[in-house]
């Protein structure tokens, strides 16, 4: 049986942990550095990881910018609250909260579009991903056995005998975002959905209807407004190196061709409102002018956004890569219409999840491999996402081989979603290198 004091220790225990879900600042030495570079710094409030259950667990993480690079994005901090699937190796964020030099909130956020992302390995979101996931050791376990008991004496003591409602005190904001993170777990965990089947597609196509996307592709939310619909997506409309462009005046050098290490891996299938996007966690990369991104996934656009001496191709495929200190690059591979179906889009399309906004993790393996072309000849410049936030910075490697897709596969992805190609942003005097 247990004893009062375990009892009053336990319940002192939980009180602590709820206070800490939703007051992630109570214990500033809690903020451990998980990765710091020239213009930032990434930490962990390990004061703050709580055991959601079903091997999801929720924390705090912040960057904290150099001065420099907080002068340049507009706030020194940016702290996310993101929910963590052990299990699977993903991850998702509820919220944001940015804050000024002075630790002023300048604004906050709940996270609408909440897409899982898998977490590569050496990046990051690995580092993170091990501190929130790794199992607590017999001294942490003490140590917060011993803050509990600490704390339940002067609660005792004020309580007087009188019985404490800890779960009495609710926020509204808080409330709405733990709503969230419930239905959200739900799919990370792959479990029946409770509520009822969304109407069957039509043969329009959904990417308006899938999720719960701000922006859009065309219309008064589309890419004309992105700079102007919030202050972190100002490079959309501000910044000189946006993408995609048109390449049709590069300089024809002698370029050491990529690197890949692509291969058979599992995989997510998500359906993210405005494209269909694939997951993968298993280390794979891509090698050029001697640095190594790691691959994150990959979406489809239809058509291609970039465009070769004017002309776009039917579809393409851009993978998303990031180094371990967070410089970005897309591999842009061109898909055309040819007669035979591509085999890798098709096991994409074989796994297609079933709610729009979904996904699925099926157990076969998608050789990535497959949807890279056999020639070796690319083109490099430094452009942009080409969705918001619009992140400048970015080396994008176009592959000139196009890939082969059947006049089918591109039936099915105009059925699920209308065109999704950014317009060609001014190049702006960039330079453009071709291998030859």
């Amino acid at each position: 049986m247990t004893s009062p004091t375990s009892r009053s220790t336990l319940a002192a225990l939980a009180a602590v942990l709820g206070s800490v879900a939703f007051v992630p600042d109570v214990h500033a030495d809690a903020w451990a550095v998980v990765m710091h570079d020239n213009s930032r710094r990434v930490e962990i409030d390990r004061g703050s990881i709580i055991d959601a259950g079903g091997a999801t667990k929720v924390a705090w993480g912040r960057a904290v910018m150099s001065a420099e690079e907080g002068r340049r994005v507009g706030y020194t901090t940016v702290k996310a609250l993101n929910r963590y699937d052990c299990a699977n190796r993903a991850f998702f964020t509820v919220k944001r909260v940015y804050l000024d030099e002075e630790h002023r909130v300048l604004r906050e956020e709940t996270v609408v579009d909440q897409n899982v992302v898998m977490v590569a390995r050496n990046s990051v979101d690995e580092r993170m991903w091990r501190e929130v996931c790794r199992p607590a050791s017999a001294a942490e376990l003490a140590q917060v056995a011993r803050k509990a008991a600490e704390a339940v004496e002067p609660v005792s003591a004020a309580a007087g005998g009188r019985t404490i409602r800890v779960d009495s005190v609710a926020d509204d904001g808080v409330d709405a975002i733990e709503r969230t993170i419930a239905s959200r777990q739900q799919q990370m965990a792959a479990a029946p959905a409770a509520a009822p089947a969304p109407r069957v597609a039509g043969k329009g196509a959904r990417s308006k209807a899938a999720g719960s996307a701000r922006w859009t592709y065309d219309g008064a939310t589309g890419p004309e407004t992105w700079g102007r619909m919030r202050p972190e997506w100002a490079l959309c409309q501000q910044g000189r190196r946006q993408s995609p462009v048109d390449l049709h005046d590069g300089i024809g050098v002698e370029l050491e061709p990529p690197h890949f290490d692509f291969r058979p891996a599992r995989f997510r299938v998500v359906d993210g409102g405005h494209t269909l996007s694939v997951q993968v966690g298993e280390g794979m990369g891509m090698e050029v002018r001697g640095v190594r991104y790691g691959l994150e996934g990959l979406r489809f656009h239809r058509p291609s956004e970039i465009r070769i001496d004017g002309r776009a191709s039917d579809m393409a495929a851009h993978f998303e890569l990031r180094t371990p200190e967070g410089r970005r690059a897309i591999l842009a591979v061109q898909l055309e219409r040819g007669s035979e179906p591509n085999p890798a889009l098709q096991a994409v399309l074989n796994n297609l999840p079933l709610e729009r906004g979904g996904h699925y993790m099926p157990a076969a393996s998608l050789d990535f491999a497959a949807l890279l072309p056999a020639g070796s000849g690319h083109y490099l410049f430094m452009g942009s996402l080409s969705q918001p936030p619009c992140t400048e910075d970015v080396l994008w490697v176009v592959m000139k081989q196009p890939l082969p897709v059947s006049d089918a596969q591109l039936a099915i992805f105009a059925r699920l979603y209308a065109p999704n190609a950014r317009p060609v942003q001014p190049a702006n005097d960039r330079l453009v290198l071709e291998s030859r």
